[in-house]
């Protein structure tokens, strides 16, 4: 699968994955969410060639191969028109050999190969193919992500990708002038079923192994007999009496020879793998990658099992603009009335501008001081007296007051949430209400206690904040915490940046003032004009 960038990819499934969507009919319906999936398909035997040296060392040559067994689970969705595939899978290790007489094949875990070093096997860069129907030469490819170790249940870590139409399906028969009107065409089809065939023929197209852990424990291993056999023949040698008549047995001189052969053997055996076992950059690069769009998105998890892979997507779309409801906030100011609604990218208006107050975007779900009735205010008017009366005189005159009220609306304009009734949905009447980076955030006042508590666009909590400390940004997994403690003699506050962890990153910093991170550092800027940036571990550069 080509990771294209991951552009409005997915899914609003939370609300609607009971739903089985009907094939559509035509492009306006594909907005719609539609879902494709297999079964847990298992990939048996399958052949992953590599370098000999990786595993015999010493003079090997040509090219080793090895059996694993890859199981996998495919799901294919639309969503805002747009095509989604995700794929996850798990492995085990089988088996592998070279052409090599050093070393006879090596079987599979709990075998030959200890389970601890078999662990220590890598798969990676795999591409699968999958193929939805029986008859039909077309197949969608996938790549599954961050295997973790032969063996284990857990499946791996995937981030879903975005190809276009064009890219979605392969085949031959898909000419380039029509490919994406003909993919269209068969994701109807699939969507009749909602399933991909098991039985049809899926392929593993490429994939990679790393079997370094592997050659080293052999050469340990070979190593050690080698050492064994001559301590054993050195001590025959001892046992010796010193009598020139007395022959050595051809048991010990078949030892002495294999000794001596073996331990000639050694410095070679021992160069056979460098000390620094080669590390796979590319994997590295790709797990950094994964584990760095995880942290951007807390809201998405790494599916427990191939059960949970299509709700591990739902979380996802918490982290993602829709282009059907980022809505961007527009005004209108005639005279003295303020309004301010919703407009879409193209500057289309959505919600009319009737709201007094607006967060800048509405993504899910908005923020806004909604008008929801009118009051009559009685004002006193003071004049002076005239005739016999002496001071002033009072009058009382009435205007009509506009009452509004903080209200989370979604991108309908539906109200989710409104002050006053807050409390029957968060289980507390909020002092505050505050909308940043995304997220809704809520501060719980009880007595000189003050706590803020993190929502997302699910109105699902992410985040209890530790208490007396307050949300001022979030970025790159961490929030911006400023304490409500007083200011230090420099006027300067406490900050503190807050992980899903629970923890602090570091210790917080007394300054004027703290930025959310970008790009690995966040700028801090202190009462005397300094500034310095700090990377998650607290050391700092200026």
């Amino acid at each position: 699968m080509k990771f294209a960038s991951i552009r409005f990819v997915f899914l609003i499934i939370a609300l609607i994955l009971h739903f089985h969507t009907s094939a559509f009919a035509d492009d306006e319906d594909i907005t719609r969410i539609n879902r494709v999936e297999s079964d847990v398909i298992t990939f048996k035997d399958v052949q992953v060639r590599f370098p000999a040296p990786m595993l015999d060392g010493w003079d090997a040559t040509g090219e080793g191969t090895a059996w694993v067994d890859i199981r996998a689970k495919l799901l294919i969705y639309t969503l805002w028109g747009e095509p989604v595939v995700y794929c996850t899978a798990n492995w085990t290790f089988k088996k592998a050999e070279t052409n090599n007489s050093f070393v006879s094949t090596i079987k599979g875990v709990g075998t030959y190969v200890p389970d601890d070093i078999a662990k220590e096997i890598e798969l990676y860069s795999v591409d699968l193919k999958f193929s939805p129907s029986l008859f039909e030469n077309v197949w969608v490819e996938c790549d599954p992500g961050i295997f973790g170790a032969s063996g284990d249940p857990d499946v791996s870590f995937n981030i879903p990708g975005s190809p276009s139409w064009d890219d979605l399906f392969q085949s031959s028969g898909f000419e380039l002038s029509d490919a994406s009107t003909r993919a269209k065409s068969y994701y109807r089809d699939l969507l009749k079923t909602g399933k991909v065939q098991t039985n049809a023929l899926h392929e593993v197209q490429k994939s990679h192994i790393n079997l370094y852990a592997v050659g080293e424990w052999l050469a340990k291993r070979d190593q050690k007999i080698a050492q064994d056999k001559l301590d054993q023949a050195r001590t025959r040698q001892n046992d010796i009496p010193a009598d020139p008549a007395k022959e050595i047995s051809e048991a010990d001189i078949q030892n002495l020879f294999e000794s001596t052969f073996r331990t000639q053997r050694l410095e070679q055996i021992q160069d056979r793998f460098p000390t620094d076992i080669p590390v796979n950059e590319a994997l590295m690069a790709r797990a950094a990658d994964l584990k760095q769009q995880i942290e951007n998105c807390p809201a998405f998890h790494k599916p427990d099992g191939f059960e949970d892979a299509p709700e591990a997507l739902v979380g996802y779309r918490a982290c993602l603009p829709s282009p059907l409801d980022e809505l961007v906030d527009f005004s209108v100011d005639d005279g003295n009335d303020y309004r301010c609604g919703y407009k879409d990218k193209q500057g289309k208006v959505v919600l009319e501008a009737e709201y007094t107050n607006c967060s800048a975007s509405l993504n899910g779900i908005g923020l806004v001081k909604k008008i929801v009735g009118t009051r009559e205010i009685d004002v006193p008017m003071f004049g002076l007296c005239s005739g016999r009366c002496s001071g002033s005189t009072v009058s009382h005159t009435t205007f009509t007051e506009n009452i509004k009220k903080w209200t989370i609306i979604n991108s309908r304009g539906e109200t989710l949430v409104q002050e006053g009734n807050a409390a029957d949905f968060f289980g507390f009447e909020p002092s505050d209400f505050r909308f940043y980076d995304g997220y809704l955030v809520l501060t719980r006042k009880e007595n000189d206690v003050e706590q803020d508590f993190v929502y997302d666009t699910r109105m699902k909590l992410k985040m209890s904040l530790p208490e007396n400390w307050h949300y001022q940004g979030y970025s790159e997994g961490l929030f911006v915490l400023q304490s409500n403690a007083d200011r230090n003699d420099d006027d300067e506050y406490l900050f503190g940046y807050y992980g899903f962890d629970g923890q602090f990153a570091f210790a917080p910093i007394e300054a004027k003032d703290a930025d959310p991170f970008e790009k690995g550092l966040a700028r801090v800027e202190f009462s005397d004009g300094d500034v310095l940036y700090f990377d998650k571990n607290g050391h700092y550069v200026r």
